[in-house]
């Protein structure tokens, strides 16, 4: 218990993701969401511009050995974290900043890679299918930080064993994704490719001359125009949209709560209980009571 505390200490940003997706699990399981509302859909993306499928699809899981494997996973490479700090559990601005800069563009690389992918079957293999193909998850970040932890590394270092073969560390995410494939045949393949190939990019090219100032401009774009995206699908769809029966819940537990504890001010006077009013009313306003009653 003392080493987890200790390393959530050192790690807190890699922990901090690891409970934004639990916490979205729950949301999601609870409030019995399908996945095909917060999924990445090509058609909705593309067609009705729904980009805050990015997002949502990314933190969303619907199974519970699928949010297993990518938390165990994702806090198996913590080490990611590191990354810009000059000493172990030395937080500054600029690491922290390093650490969403390669979580936000491995999450931009992958689903851009994903959409760039399923474009060309639809377009040319004309395999229209993939337009309403479905995918949540985080493993194609996952696969990013992975290959962005052995680059880290070094591509020279020291190979490791899979299956009795000493391979180059730099083959590990390429090895993984195909294990992955075979033992989870629904697995996005493409999009843990575009992770993998996301990594690259950013370690070699956008992360090297992104300033922070930079990747804080061009964050506060990206969530603008995500919200926009999501402001307009609410508008176009308002008279469809169905609230989750747990929100309903909860807003009349609270509503209810806020009903029978407070006062209702009118007119800048506390319009009090029958029960309150009679106990200020003095014996000889008793005849005008019942007309007070009625004009309630």
């Amino acid at each position: 218990m003392i080493y987890l505390l200790e390393q959530i200490s050192y790690f807190p940003l890699s922990f901090t993701i690891v409970l934004i997706n639990t916490i979205v699990f729950f949301i999601l399981s609870f409030g019995r969401i399908p996945s095909e509302f917060v999924s990445y859909n090509y058609d909705k993306i593309i067609g009705e511009k729904q980009v805050w499928r990015i997002v949502t699809s990314t933190f969303s899981h619907f199974s519970i050995i699928h949010i297993l494997f990518n938390l165990g996973s994702l806090w198996g490479m913590r080490q990611v974290e590191l990354i810009g700090q000059e000493t172990l559990g030395s937080h500054s601005f600029h690491s922290v900043m390093e650490y969403f800069k390669i979580t936000f563009l491995l999450l931009v690389f992958s689903t851009l890679f994903i959409t760039v992918t399923y474009f060309c079957l639809v377009k040319f293999m004309k395999w229209e299918n993939y337009r309403q193909v479905n995918i949540v998850g985080y493993s194609g970040v996952l696969f990013g930080m992975m290959t962005m932890s052995i680059l880290q590394n070094g591509i020279s270092s020291k190979g490791s064993s899979m299956f009795g073969l000493n391979l180059p560390n730099i083959l590990m995410p390429f090895m993984s994704l195909i294990l992955t494939q075979m033992l989870i045949p629904q697995a996005s393949f493409v999009g843990h490719l575009g992770g993998i190939v996301g990594a690259f990019i950013t370690y070699y090219g956008i992360l090297i001359w992104m300033l922070d100032v930079v990747f804080i401009v061009i964050f506060s774009l990206t969530a603008l125009v995500l919200l926009a995206s999501a402001g307009w699908t609410i508008f176009k769809n308002r008279n469809s949209i169905t609230v989750p029966s747990f929100i309903k819940r909860a807003w009349q537990k609270i509503s209810s709560v806020f009903r029978r504890g407070s006062n209702t001010i009118r007119n800048g006077v506390i319009n009090q209980h029958p029960q309150e009013q009679e106990q200020v009313f003095s014996d000889e306003d008793e005849e005008e009571l019942p007309d007070r009653r009625n004009n309630v």
